[in-house]
């Protein structure tokens, strides 16, 4: 795990263009700012926001050297949609730099996930793994397999669990080759598509 690193402040813009790149094709992150043109424009401005949010409130990790992977993990998942740690970490730019359709979309996105997280996050939070992308040119390479390790392992430390949500039916499957197991889903009709909510235990895979 020696590769894995917590982010810089500095590094954020470099990061979040980077972060932004690996989710042209994700297909809520297309509905969200309209086309993948809109989000090859603009989308790194949210990246930047995000990355920051989880900076105040949990843990921002990279794999290698290059700025192109990326881990956030918290253990408060719930304050990561508090209006005023929003605000802090620069939400009022995002209509401003992004537009107010985009802001609408992707409040009514972030609407769907805790809906979801409603029904499937255990009683006791454990660890949010709240964002995990790797840049295509180092996919199939098992970096995400590593960050995903080092998300266990800290979550072993800390005796508690690891709760998600992914977007695609090709990610859940990833996710259960990894021990994952599925416990709440959600449609997202405005992109055909569902939100699933899944539950990583100690104790029930013993695969670290």
């Amino acid at each position: 795990m020696k590769a894995i690193r917590e982010v810089l402040p500095l590094e954020v813009p470099q990061l979040s263009v980077r972060i932004n790149e690996a989710f042209y094709k994700n297909p809520v992150f297309n509905y969200i700012f309209g086309t993948e043109l809109n989000q090859q424009k603009i989308g790194a401005v949210l990246f930047q926001f995000l990355i920051r949010s989880g900076m105040r409130c949990g843990k921002v990790l990279t794999y290698g050297k290059n700025l192109d992977n990326i881990l956030m993990i918290s253990e408060d998942y719930q304050k990561l949609y508090e209006l005023p740690h929003q605000i802090a970490a620069g939400g009022l730019l995002i209509p401003l730099r992004c537009g107010f359709s985009v802001m609408r979309r992707s409040l009514l996105f972030e609407k769907r996930i805790t809906t979801l997280q409603r029904s499937y996050v255990p009683s006791t939070p454990g660890i949010y793994m709240y964002l995990i992308a790797v840049h295509p040119i180092n996919q199939r390479k098992g970096i995400g397999t590593q960050l995903i390790g080092y998300c266990k392992e800290y979550a072993i430390r800390q005796t508690k669990t690891i709760h998600l949500e992914t977007m695609t039916e090709e990610n859940v499957e990833y996710y259960k080759r990894r021990y994952f197991k599925v416990k709440g889903v959600i449609p997202f009709p405005e992109v055909n598509n569902s939100l699933w909510g899944m539950v990583w235990q100690h104790g029930k895979d013993n695969s670290v």
